[in-house]
């Protein structure tokens, strides 16, 4: 479910020669995202990320909301003996 991306060379080459985000951090995260193909990047600063199409960027309360969804989903279906996979 939560994965924990790398930091390696090639990210730092890409956040060097953007300009995209003001914050560093930020940078190396949002592109560590997007290498990595992770569907969501959870951040309280979500203004400071430009919106991708192939990742949400999201606040932890909306990824809790999420993760509500999705137990309600995995219930319901281990309640009608169906299981996703």
């Amino acid at each position: 479910m939560l994965k924990i991306t790398k930091i390696d060379q090639k990210i730092i080459d890409k956040v060097s020669c953007a300009n995209k985000i003001k914050d560093f951090e930020d940078l190396i995260q949002y592109y560590s995202a997007i290498d990595r193909k992770i569907d969501f990047l959870i951040t309280r600063n979500i203004s400071d990320y430009p919106t991708q199409k192939n990742i949400k960027i999201i606040s932890p309360d909306e990824f809790m909301k999420v993760l509500e969804i999705q137990a309600k989903e995995q219930n319901r279906l281990r309640s009608s003996g169906l299981r996703r996979k």
